[in-house]
């Protein structure tokens, strides 16, 4: 087919300097988001630090399809203002992402937003391959995590079902695996979303750019999640394997990274023998008819970037104004109505506990929660309650009461404590001296009893809109022998 093309230098510096123009938007607007992307990226052992390479991939598509972005049609206004609406409304959901710490809205509405501005900005009606770069970035950003526990539970089962085949002694429950020498724990980096990432996104590029039919792209991509999971659950059989037969002493069991990877390398060379087998059969790709020069709007691309950019711009105005206040001091015990306390038996001042003093609030027992900036113990002596409260005086992305790194196990890691937890809000704490807790957990944030989950994140969305950021963790709780069900009832009949 024929086609229509105008200078080609010409047409790469207006694309070039378009998608430049558009990267730096959408850094500007949307920087604090980027900078914990970028973090995510670089941290230890993450499973996306092939995030940058999937970013510069992105950027590469667009000039590789620099003929294709755009028709010869004109663009329309209802797409543009389609695009906008959609563009207005995803930049609220990741503003609210970005005020509550739920990460996962703003690494779902990113792309979006880039597209958004992309397809304001076109000069004539946007095609189908101008939303690829955009669609490819997903797979740089961690929206993947919510596969995580399934991932884990199938890695699990399969491990389970081939040690059972093979007759090696071993014990499982949930995501650990103990066997004579030792335990292996089945964490979030051990589910395999690293390699599923990596494989999908490298049988995707592939199957786009070189291949005609739908059946052999899906093919393609069925194949690389398969070989994926196969691999993932491979390097987990054999590192048990090898730490049964060394009896733990192998430097694989602790440092099995590099070894995942050999595997993993090995699991691709068929994916790609697959991949050319079928690029060679299809034969020679058609020809596809190629746009006239695309063409940009440098007006539109501002008005977007202003309208899009204005709820980015609120919220940082609400953390901005948000107080950084001091941990409370609890004063008194107050009964539900209607229970069988009597308010002068509950009246009376807490005692707040030095840091030099021997005594300590569940014998100094203390959650996972890193957010916590400092910890405080008190003792109401009326009642023999005792209180330990964490506080975080203004909750960030890394701070907060409310996050998947926050774990009620307890802070030294040591096994010297053992927790239970009894429903959503009653935790049963026990050390190796047998002495028992049962405390009551409460969430305070903005000044407000709250949640955990939604309702705790929404309450953090009301208290920045008041001007409060601040949370406490607080824990209520007496000692008690083996039978704690005394100590339960009057923990659930005060606040």
């Amino acid at each position: 087919m024929s086609a229509i093309k105008t200078s080609e230098p010409r047409l790469t510096m207006r694309v070039a300097s378009a998608t430049v123009i558009c990267a730096g938007a959408m850094l500007a607007l949307f920087w604090p988001s980027w900078s914990t992307l970028w973090i995510t990226w670089f941290e230890e052992s993450s499973s996306y630090s092939h995030g940058p390479l999937v970013i510069l991939t992105c950027l590469w598509l667009v000039y590789e399809l620099r003929w294709r972005l755009q028709t010869n049609q004109p663009t329309s206004t209802l797409i543009q203002v389609s695009a906008l609406v959609v563009g207005l409304v995803a930049s609220v959901v990741c503003t609210i992402g970005f005020l509550t710490g739920i990460n996962v809205f703003q690494w779902l509405t990113l792309p979006i937003i880039s597209a958004t501005l992309a397809i304001v900005a076109c000069g004539k009606r946007p095609s189908a391959h101008l939303l690829v770069p955009f669609i490819g970035l997903y797979f740089a950003l961690p929206v993947w995590e919510l596969l995580v526990p399934m991932l884990q539970q199938l890695a699990v089962l399969v491990v389970r079902l081939a040690i059972h085949i093979l007759g090696a002694p071993a014990y499982i429950n949930g995501i650990e695996i103990t066997i004579p020498g030792g335990q292996f724990v089945v964490e979030g980096g051990c589910s395999g979303v690293r390699y599923l990432l990596v494989a999908s996104a490298i049988a995707g590029l592939w199957s786009y750019l070189q291949l005609n039919r739908w059946r052999d792209r899906s093919l393609i991509m069925l194949t690389a999640i398969l070989l994926a999971l196969g691999a993932n659950w491979f390097r987990i059989l054999a590192i048990i394997a090898i730490g049964f037969l060394t009896d733990m002493q192998s430097g694989i069991i602790y440092d099995h990274e590099n070894f995942g990877w050999l595997i993993f390398a090995a699991a691709l060379v068929p994916l790609l023998g697959l991949c050319i087998w079928l690029e060679r059969k299809q034969g020679p790709a058609q020809m596809q008819p190629i746009a006239v020069a695309s063409s940009w709007s440098i007006g539109r691309f501002f008005l977007a970037c202003a309208v899009i950019g204005l709820a980015p711009a609120i919220g940082m105005f609400m953390l901005y104004r948000t107080e950084v206040l001091p941990p409370p001091q609890p004063v008194t015990v107050i009964p539900k109505a209607g229970t069988v306390f009597d308010q002068a038996h509950l009246q009376g001042q807490f005692v707040m506990l030095q840091s030099n003093e021997r005594w300590s609030a569940f014998s100094g027992w203390k959650p996972t929660f890193p957010g916590i900036q400092s910890w405080r113990q008190y003792r109401y002596e009326v009642d023999q309650l005792e209180i330990l409260m964490g506080h975080i005086d203004k909750q960030t992305q890394r701070q907060e009461i409310f996050s998947a790194m926050n774990s009620f196990k307890a802070l030294s890691r040591s096994s010297q404590w053992r927790e239970r937890m009894l429903g959503d809000n009653m935790i049963q704490i026990t050390n190796v001296y047998g002495q028992t807790w049962i405390a009551r957990i409460y969430y305070r944030v903005g000044g407000e009893l709250t949640l955990a989950g939604l309702s705790g994140k929404l309450t953090q969305l009301q208290g920045i809109a008041k001007g409060r950021g601040d949370a406490q963790l607080i824990f209520a709780g007496r000692s008690c022998s083996a039978d704690c069900s005394i100590a339960t009832e009057q923990l659930e009949q005060i606040t």
